[in-house]
């Protein structure tokens, strides 16, 4: 895993991306204890994210409201680890993207295989991102999402002038 310095954060790039204007809430689910401190200072390094909470398990198959199992208010972002179990992870995914539509989920995973990132998009995830988790990609997915609720914004803007 790469340490990010204070010379990482200075050269962060960030007017070359698309990044949200505040900081958008991530809510990991089976993330492993490596990506899960990475994430922690990633979101105290750049304010770019607020980690809420760290869910243990996959409970795809429990009833219970998606807002009891990842908070309420939803996260903006949910990361699912699908190196633990990617039977229970895609399904996890597929509830999450059903129930809570508005939230961007990303995989996270060491293979890099196709047919693993197909499985995954296949559930809904809209970022497959590698681990271990790198600055880079990050920024630019965390990017992607804040990009796209901006022109959900925008639209709804523009719908009620």
């Amino acid at each position: 895993m790469k340490v990010m310095t204070a010379k990482d954060m200075s050269m962060l790039s960030l007017g070359d991306t698309l990044l949200p204007n505040e900081a958008l809430s991530v809510v990991g689910v089976c993330v492993d204890d490596e990506n899960w401190q990475f994430l922690k200072t990633f979101a105290g390094a750049t304010g770019l994210i607020r980690v809420l909470s760290h869910v243990g398990d996959y409970r795809a198959q429990d009833r219970e409201a998606i807002a009891d199992y990842l908070g309420d208010p939803l996260p903006d972002i949910c990361l699912v680890d699908f190196d633990g179990n990617r039977r229970a992870a895609s399904a996890a995914a597929e509830r999450i993207h059903t129930s809570a539509p508005g939230t961007a989920i990303f995989a996270i995973s060491s293979h890099a295989q196709p047919d693993c990132i197909l499985e995954a998009m296949r559930s809904g995830c809209t970022e497959y991102l590698t681990k271990p988790l790198e600055r880079e990609q990050l920024v630019n997915a965390v990017g992607r999402v804040g990009a796209r609720r901006r022109e959900k914004k925008e639209q709804t803007r523009a719908q009620v002038i």
